[in-house]
């Protein structure tokens, strides 16, 4: 009796707990928004004059005037906590003109990153979010003309959003969540039931994620080498979901609304995270920590079940996932390098080593082999969702590992499995690979870096790098003859523990053969195989000569880029051979020995990785990235991924091109859905050029008769669409997937339907 009321109470509490959190969320929901629209004749002006005839009237000054620090302000607006978004219309003749956010109580969120910030003579729109932690009096957006050229103030408009009630939601999603697994983990008796061993995996797996996270605590991004064009990818993701395409082609308000597409090209599908979360209403650079955080965890939990597989051992598998979430060149992918697609991958690679050791283990269980299948099948498809390169590197060393184990493939038809395995990952990915191929096979795209072949042998690292120790974790990776003139290079290392395992390992178990033959065999071949790539990583590897062998060597090594890449894979398996050496410890030696290496090994570990994080923390330069107004495209990607032959200035020009004899008006680009009506008087084809780059699937009617009409390839690769004569009426053009790429999404939903269905048939039956 006791105990119904007991369990009555802890039901009843946690319903209130949740009501609780439901009004909390509910309360950020603002029905009375602020929004405020000043014309130039609102405007506080110190220099200049109104006018409503110049350009469709505004606040308008010249050279004539000369410089004005402070040559327009809105009046001073009180703002509530929340989130708003800032709209600047301007006609700018030069660049160099800038504006700056201030308030009457002036703190960090108000200024922080909107001081002196240019307005692109490019444009004449310039839009960005802010987030409001408090209330804030007399917030003022100034304008500052720098006395050359015609700066005109169209308008400056202030409006209140949603985005702080999405913000809420999130959070009381995910509180909603851990309250109720924390409930039913204690109603089932989870967590009483977890042995110590456990609880101190479980408590390990959390420091050690929550170490590789500790730079994201701070408010500003850690500058990346390709960060900015990553978080421009998130932003594109996110505003294509907004407008309704999925899964997301092209992301359409890359290069001016030109549209952009690094989907098919790029796999993409784990940065819908980060992306979701901006739809919700985060700042950008909170989105994308979250997504390092979620990583950090997955790579550890990942790694710690794929080595505990392998190898039967708790605290070996714990201590070898510890040293390849804190491995240095995979906290340089984060923070140094902004790598992010290689980083995602990397939380793949170990189901890649797990799934080939079970399959080709001398184990009698055919289980084993149909769950080393599984996990190639997660590791290969994770790994090409979101690296090619990484898929690359990964499959040449699954193939050599299936070439010195030959003799293991034949035997109890392992090689069944590695190739439904691979027919499973390739119809598992349809929706990806069809338009991947499609537009590859073209050859219309920039794909491979130019002179990349050419270039990969002397940009690769020093041999010396290998062993650097204790490693200053900023710079870049030079040339052989750049690095004369450059002293600060980027480390490139696995980290002295990795190395120094190498040692270890050949110290204490090359020789020892009476016992723990497969963890002895494991390791030997997993130093084997890193040895190979920590040779093909440097200077020394023969790429050049490689390269030279045919156009498919050539092609292949030219992607790759640079051949510090696979240090990744070194990393692996060097970890992969720490976790060998620990288990074959814990299986032969003393409780107090034990317990001694295990400590030192995490001691090492976590050195090695904190002193890198340490020296990223105190030397690595800063930015701001809450939204797109805060990257600059042009900064941040080459001409990858659109057509050959576009004009990267061409991008300025804004507005559709008519041919002879066209007349268009009502023109409207809505993230990459175009409208606009048009008139064709000639008794002969006309066209219009649209601010679009042709890409392959998009389509253009006539919205009265629904008729469709041809798309060419304009100048600059723009889309031009050609109108028959006397045609009148309105033109809609939007991207819609040609039917070959849903079939392939149709086919890999089953897929995914099918494996589950049969996995959980394989694992719920006896071998």
């Amino acid at each position: 009796m006791g105990n119904k009321i007991l369990k009555k109470k802890n039901i009843l509490l946690l319903l209130l707990v949740e009501i609780l959190i439901i009004l909390w969320a509910g309360s950020s929901w603002e029905r009375n928004k602020l929004d405020v629209c000043y014309s130039g004749e609102d405007l506080v002006h110190e220099a200049g004059i109104y006018s409503l005839d110049l350009m469709g009237g505004g606040l308008y000054i010249d050279s004539t005037f000369g410089m004005a620090e402070n040559f327009a302000s809105t009046p001073g607006v009180d703002l509530a906590r929340g989130t708003y978004q800032v709209v600047i219309e301007y006609e700018a003749e030069e660049n160099g003109q800038t504006y700056s956010a201030s308030s009457d109580n002036p703190g960090y969120w108000v200024v922080m990153g909107k001081k002196n910030v240019a307005l692109d003579a490019d444009r004449n729109i310039e839009s960005f979010s802010i987030w409001m932690n408090r209330e804030t009096n007399g917030y003022r957006i100034k304008i500052n003309y720098n006395g050359s050229g015609y700066l005109l103030i169209k308008s400056i408009r202030i409006v209140q959003t949603n985005a702080y009630f999405g913000m809420h939601i999130l959070f009381g999603l995910f509180a909603l969540l851990l309250i109720n697994v924390w409930y039913i983990a204690n109603k089932k008796n989870f967590i009483k039931e977890l042995s110590h061993k456990n609880k101190i995996v479980a408590a390990s797996i959390f420091l050690c994620a929550f170490i590789a996270s500790v730079p994201l605590l701070s408010s500003y991004l850690f500058s990346g080498h390709d960060l900015p064009f990553h978080l421009l990818r998130i932003e594109g993701i996110k505003d294509a979901l907004r407008s309704g395409q999925f899964p997301v082609r092209i992301q359409p308000d890359w290069f001016q609304g030109y549209g952009y597409a690094s989907s098919i090209f790029y796999g993409d599908i784990f940065l819908y995270i980060p992306a979701i979360i901006r739809l919700f209403g985060f700042p950008l650079q909170t989105a994308y920590k979250i997504y390092v955080v979620f990583i950090n965890f997955a790579t550890c939990i990942i790694t710690y079940y794929c080595f505990k597989s392998m190898l039967r051992s708790e605290y070996a598998a714990l201590i070898g996932s510890m040293l390849y979430v804190l491995s240095p060149y995979r906290l340089g992918n984060i923070y140094i390098r902004g790598a992010v697609g290689e980083y995602t991958a990397m939380a793949f690679f170990p189901l890649i080593l797990a799934g080939l050791y079970l399959i080709m283990t001398d184990s009698e269980a055919n289980r084993e082999i149909r769950k080393g299948r599984f996990f190639l099948v997660l590791g290969f498809s994770g790994v090409l969702q979101c690296h090619i390169i990484s898929c690359e590197m990964t499959g040449f060393f699954t193939l050599l590992v299936c070439i010195l184990c030959i003799k293991r493939v034949y035997k109890r038809g392992r090689w069944k499995a590695l190739v439904s395995g691979a027919a499973a990952v390739f119809v598992l990915n349809l929706w990806f690979l069809i338009p991947f191929i499609s537009y590859t096979l073209q050859g219309r795209f920039g794909i491979v870096e130019a002179n990349g072949t050419a270039q990969i042998q002397t940009y690769s690292a020093f041999a010396y790098q290998l062993f650097d120790f204790f490693p200053n974790a900023y710079g870049s990776a030079y040339s052989i003859y750049e690095r004369m003139q450059n002293p600060t290079q980027m480390p490139l290392t696995t980290g002295f523990v990795l190395i120094g395992t190498i040692f270890v390992f050949m110290v204490y178990v090359w020789n020892y053969k009476k016992e723990n033959v497969s963890q002895i065999k494991l390791g030997k071949l997993c130093i084997a195989l890193a040895f190979l790539a920590l040779w093909m990583s440097t200077t020394w590897f023969p790429w050049d000569a490689l390269s030279r062998l045919g156009k498919i060597p050539s092609l292949l090594i030219g992607n790759l880029q640079y051949g510090w890449r696979m240090l990744s894979v070194a990393s692996i398996l060097l970890a992969g051979a720490a976790g060998c050496l620990l288990s074959i410890v814990e299986k032969n030696e003393e409780k107090n020995t034990k317990r001694g290496i295990y400590v030192l090994y995490c001691i090492l570990g976590i050195l090695c990785g904190g002193w890198f994080l340490s020296s990223i923390m105190n030397n690595s330069t800063v930015n701001l990235c809450r939204d797109r107004s805060e990257l600059n495209e042009d900064d941040v990607t080459s001409l990858e991924y659109i057509p050959k032959g576009t004009d990267r200035n061409g991008f300025s020009e804004s507005l559709p091109i008519a041919g002879e004899g066209i007349v268009w008006e009502d023109y409207e680009n809505n993230h990459g859905r175009v409208r606009i009506t048009c008139s064709n008087d000639r008794e002969e084809n006309g066209y219009i050029t649209l601010p679009l780059l042709n890409y392959e699937g998009y389509t253009a009617e006539a919205t009265d008769k629904g008729e469709k009409l041809t798309i060419e390839n304009g100048d600059n690769n723009r889309i031009k669409v050609m109108l028959p004569p006397g045609f009148r009426g309105e033109i809609k053009v939007g991207f819609h997937e040609p039917l070959l790429w849903r079939l392939g999404c149709i086919i890999s939903l089953l897929a995914i339907f099918m494996i589950i269905k049969e996995m959980r048939r394989q694992f719920y039956s006896k071998s």
